[in-house]
């Protein structure tokens, strides 16, 4: 075996372990950071629910107070208003009474000019 030989052997061996020891090291800490990442990423979706979870338990209160508070219940039974009293729903069904709210509605929409027409024009001719 000639001297090129040996030493073109022994620089071989010697690339090839830290290329071994390269692979290992860049393996190792592949692995470290993909499990710190795993743990962050753990941590701030518990994070995200422990938050979501409190606004809403936030908001259903502000629903119960807001639909429990003496305004609402006189919104809901005075007079005059668009909701629908206690009475009257108790009365009749609600589809029933949506089409008698929209009769009106329809009945001025249908002799009206179609869509095109209207453009530009006073409603009156």
């Amino acid at each position: 075996m000639s001297l090129a030989t040996k030493l073109s052997l022994a620089f071989s061996g010697l690339i090839a372990t830290v290329a071994l020891a390269a692979w290992m090291v860049y393996s190792s800490a592949q692995q470290a950071f993909d499990q710190v990442d795993q743990q962050r990423t753990k941590a701030v979706l518990a994070q995200f629910q422990q938050r979501l979870a409190a606004s809403k338990a936030d908001l259903h209160q502000r629903i119960n107070q807001a639909a429990n508070s003496e305004v609402i219940r006189k919104i809901l039974v005075s007079p005059g208003n668009l909701s629908f009293t206690i009475e009257a729903a108790a009365k009749r069904s609600l589809p029933q009474a949506l089409r008698r709210r929209l009769r009106p509605v329809a009945s001025q929409n249908a002799t009206s000019t179609p869509w095109p027409d209207t453009i530009g024009r006073d409603r009156s001719q």
